[in-house]
């Protein structure tokens, strides 16, 4: 999973020390992936509770509607 997650977000398959993944709350109300800006923005409404979190994080990069290969 943390492969697949730093991939969607960033296109690349690993993190380099001058690459940092910004995750900001966003205006949607579902996640979305920024890559040109290697981002993922959070609806407001989401709670930071850690599992909320990381069943939001991957319902967005595994969804239908998001494909990376």
């Amino acid at each position: 999973n943390r492969v697949q997650f730093v991939k969607s977000i960033t296109g690349n398959i690993s993190l380099s020390p001058s690459l940092n993944i910004k995750i900001n709350r966003g205006w949607r109300d579902r996640p979305e992936i920024h890559t040109c800006f290697n981002s993922i923005s959070l609806p407001a409404s989401v709670a930071t509770d850690k599992e909320d979190f990381k069943a939001m994080v991957l319902g967005a990069i595994s969804g239908d509607d998001y494909n990376i290969a």
